[in-house]
């Protein structure tokens, strides 16, 4: 099984926008009015991840970026401090939600492969 490099780049993007996310939630206490442009970064990403979701045509993949969505709005609502809504957020929608999409993702065969498996033979 190969990964595709949308997912690649999917991954290595997210990975370094928390780690930039998390040097300016540092830097928030030294520097007054960027907790702003911090909330704008994340807008940007909850967008990026949206429009990834929507545009990847592996399920499974989208599945994962609608959850760094839901992970980006999350801390848009932790720096808003609306620590009960971040809370849900992450454990409705970015935990929950994905868990049982990719569920259901694991449970159904993907058809148009071409290949046949022995369930499909009995």
């Amino acid at each position: 099984m190969s990964i595709s490099r949308t997912a690649v780049v999917g991954l290595l993007g997210l990975i370094l926008l928390s780690i930039i996310m998390i040097l300016l939630v540092a830097l928030d206490q030294f520097i007054p009015g960027l907790r702003v442009m911090t909330i704008y970064i994340l807008i940007v990403m909850t967008a990026v991840f949206a429009i990834l979701a929507i545009e990847d045509k592996d399920l499974l993949h989208a599945a994962l970026y609608l959850a760094g969505s839901a992970i980006t709005l999350a801390l848009i609502y932790l720096l808003l401090f609306a620590i009960w809504v971040a809370f849900f957020q992450l454990a409705i929608y970015a935990g929950a939600v994905t868990v049982i999409i990719i569920s259901g993702i694991s449970l159904t065969t993907r058809r148009g492969t071409g290949e046949i498996e022995e369930e499909d033979v009995r």
